[in-house]
């Protein structure tokens, strides 16, 4: 887990709320959108400060699954996006 981190950040991957919004999701506004256990919350507010600042691997990991689902949000509209484009380009389809 400590390697994938390291890997988004070389990549520059973006905050978990900035691509919550670029996925047209409502952005997270306290720890407690992520993480429903307080002592949860308080590790995210102390080592990001702030919502916003919390990486994109540990925010899709660390929000809750929507119900019925097995994966959490962010991932899944990723997941939605990726195929759509891969339907927009396949001729065989």
């Amino acid at each position: 887990c400590v390697l994938d981190l390291v890997r988004a950040r070389q990549f520059r991957v973006p905050p978990y709320n900035y691509l919550r919004r670029a996925y047209g999701l409502a952005p997270a506004v306290d720890g407690s959108d992520l993480a429903r256990e307080p002592a949860r919350q308080a590790v995210l507010r102390e080592l990001y400060g702030h919502v916003d600042n919390v990486e994109a691997l540990v925010g899709a990991h660390e929000e809750p699954l929507p119900p019925g689902h097995s994966l959490p949000t962010l991932v899944l509209a990723n997941a939605v996006r990726h195929v759509a484009r891969f339907l927009e380009h396949d001729n065989a389809v």
